[in-house]
C-alpha cells in the first residue's frame, strides 16, 4: 500500500485475481461435465454451447458477490469475519432459490443464473439481471471509494 500504485487499481487486481480464479474454476467444471459424459457414454450430443453458456452466467452472476466479499474482507480485521459472512448467508440460498425471494437474494444469483429456463424459478429476467448490474455497479463503486479513502494502519 506504499508503493506508487494507485488504490484504485489494487482494490481492481483483487477482484480481477479472484475472477480469474473463478473463471479457471468454472473451465474446469465444464471439462469434468463433458468428460463424464463421454465415459457414461452419452449417445446424444451433448449441448456444449449450452452448458459453457451456463456457465459463463454463473461467473457473471459471482461479480456482485465478489465484490461484497472483497469489500468485507477489505474492511476486517482477522480472516474469520469475511469466512464467517460467507457461511452465514450461503447455507439459506438453498431453500431461498426456490422462492420468488431467491432471484433477489445475491447469494442464489449464481445458483439461478446456471439453471434452464425451464427449471428456473426466476420470474422476471429483466428484473434479475437489472438487479445483478445495479449491485455490481453500487458495489464496485461503494469498494473502490472505501478502499482509496482507507487509511493504512
Amino acid at each position: 500500500m506504499a508503493l506508487p500504485i494507485k488504490h484504485s487499481e489494487i482494490f481492481l487486481g483483487k477482484f480481477l485475481t479472484v475472477v480469474h480464479m473463478l473463471t479457471i474454476t468454472m473451465l474446469i467444471l465444464f471439462i469434468f461435465f463433458i468428460g463424464f459424459g463421454f465415459v457414461k457414454g452419452i449417445k446424444d450430443d451433448l449441448p456444449l454451447l449450452e452448458v459453457l453458456g451456463f456457465l459463463i452466467r454463473g461467473v457473471l452472476a459471482c461479480f456482485p458477490l465478489i465484490l461484497l466479499q472483497l469489500v468485507v474482507s477489505i474492511r476486517a480485521k482477522t480472516f474469520g469475519i469475511p469466512l464467517a459472512v460467507s457461511i452465514i448467508f450461503t447455507l439459506p440460498a438453498i431453500i431461498i432459490a426456490s422462492t420468488p425471494l431467491g432471484q433477489i437474494y445475491p447469494w442464489t444469483q449464481p445458483i439461478l443464473a446456471m439453471s434452464p429456463e425451464d427449471e428456473s424459478p426466476i420470474q422476471s429476467y429483466f428484473l434479475f439481471y437489472a438487479l445483478l448490474i445495479g449491485t455490481f455497479v453500487a458495489l464496485l463503486l461503494y469498494g473502490l471509494r472505501s478502499f482509496i479513502k482507507r487509511d493504512v494502519t
